[in-house]
């Protein structure tokens, strides 16, 4: 082509004029080339900056979540840190009033006359105010527990067939003397007879809980000659054939009633929430329950609870409406953990009647054949029990409530291994009976009573903790070789004298021992001795090689 090209132009023009034309193509050619590396330096250019900005917006955007997340964890430690003082100042503040009362009491008391009696009115109405005191402080502190329990999502539900007659019945049992000291007519009315027999599946101590918490407010909100009135319905279920039932659980009053603002705080959940009188009464409460109520209902599948009032003085209706699974079969709570072969007891519920807490999964026996609480028991001879318990307070209390009214003689253990040692390697006393704690130094309770079995301790294990049941350490507990196991409350305290008394064989009150009445003071000089011969048991066993 270029040949061509140079022949066409060498005929037709001169040579300088060919090689002029002949350089300008040359030079657009190069320029053409330029131009195209420009372009396409340009175009690499941009692609480079478009992707430099992707991965700088990536970059920035990864910066901002971790800025955002590290606010949302310092906002969060902010509110936690809130919440924990506040939960301390609550406890504080709720606190101080029982404990005040408690010290006023017992100085009351220490300058009481020398001759004072036991059942002098002045001594009798110190008596009740410590019994309020205390059962005031085990409400708040209870409260505390199960907040702390559902802040940290360690709430565990004890799921058992349960009749909904036995839940209001435990109600009743627990406020029916609470009603007519306030001089309210609190009524029951009776079940639609479909709900009468039907099983349900759910926690019953839990929701026995939330219904007691609708009932104390009702109660503590209602002025004397009100009603409080709790009945029950049973919802059609929106989906056929299902084994949910729908129910609610009504408790209406004609108290002071709540305003829609005050309806809109409580409705919310938020712990330490109190209105109106509630906030007005002090001590009344730490302002825990609904939210606890509330989270515990949560719990229980698609069950809430709510509140509605039509305001200030027309009375508030509280309203627990729950979906809870039937239960195919009867209920039979087991036998409460016993050993193969104990023969004392057989499963029941056992309420708390300052709580309404059950006493469950192996407490709170049914005994087939119930003692007679009001007869004076006789032990068998060289029948003797052992207390195995850190607490100092506890170590003096509990022989004080559970022993000397029996008249039983009662050794004292501060931990598992100092029990396991007066046992097994002491040559003293026989225990018949052991009563173990659990949360123990050195040696906990669970450990203690495995080693027991282990070394052939054929007596009674009764078990006292303070653990929920359901929890990891209660169960482990339980599974130890327990023969029963007690809440450390009332009810709990009760259900082992309970138990200790079915040891015994019972002669008529009548017939009874009219010094009997001392058996407190010859108790505390027993406990005296048989504390101090431990500690020389042990000291002996120490020397020994």
């Amino acid at each position: 082509f270029t040949l061509f090209c140079g022949d066409v132009v060498v005929s037709n023009m001169s040579f300088k004029k060919a090689l002029m034309l002949l350089l300008s193509v040359l030079v657009m050619s190069s320029l053409l080339v330029v131009v195209n590396v420009r372009i396409a330096l340009i175009h690499r250019g941009r692609h480079f900056f478009i992707s430099e900005m992707e991965t700088a917006m990536i970059e920035r955007e990864k910066l901002i979540r971790h800025e955002t997340e590290q606010e949302v964890k310092e906002k969060a430690g902010d509110e936690e840190r809130a919440s924990r003082s506040r939960l301390i100042r609550m406890v504080m503040h709720d606190l101080r009033s029982p404990l005040l009362s408690i010290g006023n009491i017992a100085h009351v008391l220490a300058n009481m006359p020398a001759g004072t009696r036991v059942h002098d009115p002045a001594v009798e109405r110190c008596v009740e105010s410590l019994t309020t005191c205390s059962s005031l402080t085990q409400s708040i502190i209870s409260d505390m527990l199960d907040f702390e329990r559902i802040d940290s999502g360690r709430l565990v539900l004890v799921r058992a067939p349960f009749l909904l007659r036995e839940l209001l019945f435990a109600s009743q049992a627990i406020y029916e003397g609470l009603a007519k000291a306030r001089r309210v007519a609190l009524t029951f009315k009776p079940l639609p007879v479909e709900l009468q027999e039907l099983y349900l599946d759910g926690d019953m101590r839990r929701l026995t809980q939330c219904l007691n918490n609708g009932i104390s407010n009702a109660l503590k909100f209602s002025d004397a000659g009100g009603c409080v009135d709790v009945s029950a319905e049973l919802h059609v279920c929106p989906i056929r054939g299902s084994p949910w039932q729908c129910l609610s659980i009504f408790v209406k009053d004609c108290g002071i009633g709540l305003s829609e603002s005050d309806l809109k705080i409580l409705r919310k959940g938020a712990a330490f929430t109190q209105v109106g009188r509630g906030r007005q009464q002090g001590s009344s409460g730490s302002g825990l329950g609904i939210s606890i109520a509330k989270q515990i209902c949560a719990m229980h599948g698609s069950s809430n609870l709510s509140l509605e009032s039509a305001g200030y003085g027309k009375g508030t209706t509280f309203t627990m409406a729950m979906m809870l699974p039937a239960s195919k079969v009867e209920a039979k709570l087991p036998r409460n953990g016993s050993r193969p072969g104990s023969k004392h007891c057989s499963g029941a519920f056992e309420m708390d009647p300052l709580q309404g807490s059950a006493v469950v999964a192996m407490t709170g026996p049914k005994w087939e054949s119930e003692p007679d609480l009001d007869s004076k028991p006789v032990f068998p001879p060289g029948f003797r029990c052992l207390l195995v318990e850190d607490d100092k307070f506890l170590q003096l209390t509990t022989p004080l409530r559970i022993f000397a009214p029996l008249g039983l003689e009662v050794d004292l253990a501060e931990n598992g291994a100092v029990a396991l040692q007066i046992v097994t390697k002491l040559r003293g006393p026989k225990y018949s009976v052991i009563c173990m704690d659990n949360q123990m130094p050195l040696m906990d309770g669970t450990a203690c009573t495995r080693a027991l079995r282990a070394a052939g301790f054929a007596g009674a294990i009764l078990g006292m903790t303070g653990d929920q049941a359901g929890c990891y350490e209660r169960n482990e507990f339980e599974a130890s070789g327990l023969d029963s196991c007690y809440d450390k409350n009332p009810a709990g305290i009760d259900a082992i004298i309970k138990h200790l008394r079915t040891f015994a064989d019972l002669i008529g009150a009548d017939d009874a021992d009219p010094t009997g009445a001392d058996d407190t003071s010859a108790a505390l000089v027993s406990l005296d001795n048989s504390t101090s011969g431990n500690k020389l048991q042990l000291q002996e066993l120490e020397n020994a090689p």
